[in-house]
């Protein structure tokens, strides 16, 4: 489980700015595995200046992951979506939560 916690730590702090969250992954020894990702299971993150989510996506797209087309167009009004080696998609929404 370290690993992980490493990894999270890594790609927050790429950002370029301070952001104060707290992500727990968990697991069950006797669990499942778990099953492989669909392409509208999210992380989001609402981020208020456009300019940043543009930084972030640039920086991604720049390290391999690009934007990908959201499964639900919600997401594409004021998202940018991008997807891990994984499946896993993670979107940047230019607004406040709520």
């Amino acid at each position: 489980m370290n690993d992980l916690k490493v990894i999270v730590d890594m790609k927050v702090s790429q950002l370029d700015y301070q952001v104060l969250i707290h992500l727990e992954f968990t697991h069950h020894h006797d669990g499942s595995p778990c099953p492989a990702p669909t392409r509208d299971n999210l992380l989001v993150f609402y981020i208020e200046d456009y300019e940043q989510i543009r930084n972030v996506a640039y920086r991604l797209c720049d390290m391999g992951y690009p934007e990908v087309a959201p499964e639900n167009e919600y997401w594409k009004e004021k998202g940018v979506t991008i997807e891990d080696p994984d499946g896993w998609r993670v979107v940047m929404m230019n607004q406040t939560y709520g």
